[in-house]
């Protein structure tokens, strides 16, 4: 008898652990509010260029509802072989909630091809937000296709 006590007792913290458990996180769910948060997008880029000068534009969006301080987009330029050039970087910012900011990116020289290697934001206090780009995932399905035509290109060269 004196076991079968000892027994219940031992059981009967962890059954109110659980069941406390159980209450807070219910509570907890239900009274977490939705974070406020600014939610940087990059949604477009190319390289255009007349009369000689060239540039990369593109365009970023804050999808959330608090603002975005400042970022910088890194474009790394390529020859018609796509051998690195150089790199270039461009500030942005604030952009506030909603907002839609495009950027341009001057090039010396002809632009043969680009690649756009950084896109990062932050908010007020210095913080890195998460950043999206919308455009990644052309631009990684156009991957083997431009690695083939780089090759190409640098065999024809060496020939």
């Amino acid at each position: 008898m004196r076991r079968q006590t000892e027994n219940m007792t031992r059981r009967r913290p962890a059954r109110r652990f659980m069941v406390l458990a159980l209450c807070a996180s219910m509570m907890g769910v239900a009274a977490a509010p939705a974070q406020a948060e600014a939610k940087p997008h990059l949604l477009f880029h190319m390289g255009v260029g007349a009369n000689g000068q060239f540039v990369v534009k593109g365009t970023i969006q804050n999808q959330g509802d608090q603002p975005v301080d400042h970022g910088y987009v890194v474009v790394s330029m390529r020859d018609a072989a796509c051998h690195p050039l150089g790199d270039r970087l461009q500030a942005f910012g604030p952009v506030a909630p909603g907002q839609k900011l495009g950027f341009e990116v001057p090039v010396d020289g002809k632009l043969a091809g680009y690649r756009l290697t950084a896109f990062k934001a932050f908010d007020d206090m210095g913080f890195e937000l998460p950043a999206s780009d919308d455009t990644s995932r052309i631009i990684q399905a156009r991957e083997a296709e431009e690695r083939k035509a780089c090759s190409l290109a640098r065999d024809g060269r060496n020939h």
